[in-house]
């Protein structure tokens, strides 16, 4: 064999690089170096020099992951809420450490018993997340309904969420999912007040009632919400469950022309026809 022939040194490498263990990869070629194949030992020599410096960099960085979760571990232990909070959200990502539901759920406890609400919203979802194997909705609820009393808003999101039926078009228990859209309504989350006034708009699982969609929609289109501009417009303009009011029926369908909605713009044009009628009588 010649220094010349690639084959057995392509292989040489290939075996090296694949089992990560360059000295035994050294130790295997012994033999035939004896038999002269000079060309194979200095192919070794030149893979082990090359993966030597990569197997240290990932003992270093496989050092690095485990002090940082002792020392996350250990702040937790001493108080620290916020590491409680964030070691149990990297349990429950597998982000430095192996995906564990039960120490993300153990972190996340110690951290929502210390009234820190977003680790009892992610504990909540933890309880309801799809790869866990004991589900606890009714737990899950409880920590939302805790965190948005508390005036977290995400709690609010979370609860209404957890009791819309499966097609996602209905609540499970209105009763309880009123109040949780209205709270995270009136701490400025758009969504929860277009759906709050959806399902009085269209009577979806309750009695139709306009007037209690007119407030939502109102904070809805504040909000930014496009599509419930036009609504409120209508509601408002119209004195459908709400006193007759153009004036509102005209910020409304503004605001909602300022968004960019064109059956608001129409509307606003039209309130605005009917405000200078009444002016001139």
């Amino acid at each position: 064999m010649t220094m010349q022939d690639p084959a057995p040194m392509t292989r040489l490498s290939s075996y090296s690089v694949r089992t990560d263990r360059p000295r035994a990869a050294l130790v295997r070629v012994s033999r035939r170096v004896r038999q002269g194949s000079i060309g194979i030992l200095l192919a070794t020599l030149s893979v082990w020099l090359s993966a030597t410096p990569a197997v240290a960099q990932t003992d270093n960085a496989l050092t690095r992951a485990d002090t940082y979760r002792a020392e996350r571990a250990a702040a937790c232990r001493g108080g620290d809420l916020d590491a409680c909070a964030q070691e149990g959200q990297n349990y429950w990502a597998g982000v430095r450490v192996p995906r564990n539901l039960s120490l993300a759920a153990e972190f996340l406890g110690r951290a929502c018993d210390g009234d820190r609400l977003a680790a009892c919203v992610s504990l909540g979802r933890l309880y309801t997340d799809d790869a866990n194997p004991s589900p606890r909705p009714r737990a899950a609820l409880a920590l939302f309904e805790r965190a948005c009393a508390a005036r977290e808003v995400n709690g609010c999101v979370a609860g209404a969420v957890a009791l819309q039926t499966p097609d996602g078009r209905h609540y499970s228990d209105w009763a309880e999912a009123e109040p949780l859209l209205q709270r995270a309504c009136q701490l400025g989350h758009t969504e929860s007040c277009w759906r709050w006034g959806v399902v009085y708009l269209n009577g979806e699982g309750v009695e139709r009632d306009f007037g209690r969609a007119a407030a939502p929609m109102a904070s809805a289109c504040r909000g930014g919400g496009r599509p419930a501009c036009a609504v409120a417009a209508r509601l408002f303009g119209g004195g459908h469950g709400v006193p007759r009011d153009l004036d509102v029926a005209e910020q409304m369908a503004e605001r909602g022309c300022a968004l960019g909605d064109q059956v608001s713009c129409d509307l606003r044009d039209h309130t605005r026809s009917l405000l200078e009628a009444q002016r001139e009588r």
